[in-house]
């Protein structure tokens, strides 16, 4: 990426360079070959999804960031990130800036939904590590194995298809799921409820007004990709949990439920901000770093 950088830089005029964001060393390197060739250039990294506390590519150690190359700025999804990472990440004063989340665009078309009748159909949204995959089916199986009152779909990551986790998983009932084929939206309008571990879609679900329930798998550091979220959202740590909390959110009063929805769709969009003219400037307009 280094030389592949400088080639680039070596042969066109880069004015702006603008990449998703993860500190990772393929960005380094790509930052360091551009600025090699070409220091006038501006860049800019992206903070284009959820962050978790397992996320520990994003914290910086005290003093890091002056031997790190970063870009000159870091753009994130809305004001709630740039919030926690200018607190906790350790990074130059003032790299971070707040935008919109280009991604979520979908989420914002459609009014709030509510809940219409009992909690029927459960959608399982999936990450992209193969152990995520095998002990949420695991976890699943052992949840649903006395019921057949529910509808689950499991919808993967489009990166990483469900075969290889069914084959690792050792389950007795293959039966009590199907895969979802359809978009992100039509899932939406389809679930009453969404059950994730690390994927974006629990905080779009939130922002879609639909309820998320966050597996948590007993993992050393949390997954949970809406940690902060206090309302609409709940986390099942055992596999009876989570029967006990759809019937919870079941045996919810209409007036609990729509401030709950309320309250947690107003964090959501803190952190998952729409794009309108002002955030997309700012993909435009920030500065060379000094």
């Amino acid at each position: 990426l280094y030389y592949l950088a400088q080639w680039i830089s070596q042969r066109i005029s880069i004015a702006k360079c603008i990449y998703p964001f993860e500190n990772r060393a393929w960005e380094k390197m790509m930052v360091l070959g551009i600025r090699a060739v070409s220091p006038n250039s501006r860049i800019a990294g992206y903070q284009h999804a959820v962050i978790t506390h397992g996320h520990t590519n994003f914290m910086l150690q005290s003093k890091e960031a002056d031997i790190t190359p970063l870009p000159d700025t870091i753009l994130t999804t809305g004001k709630w990130v740039k919030e926690w990472l200018t607190k906790e990440g350790n990074y130059p004063a003032g790299i971070i800036r707040k935008a919109g989340a280009l991604r979520q665009e979908h989420v914002f078309q459609y009014q709030p939904k509510s809940l219409s009748g009992r909690i029927r159909k459960i959608l399982v949204a999936l990450g992209t590590g193969l152990e995520e995959y095998v002990y949420s089916l695991q976890f699943l199986e052992k949840s649903f194995s006395s019921t057949n009152d529910y509808d689950v779909r499991i919808r993967p990551h489009p990166t990483m298809p469900l075969g290889p986790a069914v084959k690792y998983s050792g389950l007795n009932d293959r039966e009590f799921f199907t895969v979802s084929t359809r978009s992100l939206s039509h899932d939406f309008e389809w679930a009453d409820v969404v059950v994730y571990v690390s994927s974006t879609v629990g905080m779009e679900a939130v922002l879609k007004g639909i309820p998320a329930i966050y597996l948590d798998l007993g993992e050393p550091v949390g997954t949970d990709s809406i940690f902060a979220c206090k309302d609409f959202k709940w986390t099942a740590y055992n596999p009876e949990d989570l029967m006990d909390i759809i019937k919870h959110i079941d045996s919810l009063p209409d007036d609990v439920y729509g401030e709950a929805q309320k309250e947690g769709r107003r964090y959501a969009l803190s952190y998952l901000e729409p794009v309108n003219e002002s955030n997309m400037w700012k993909f435009w307009a920030f500065e060379k770093t000094k």
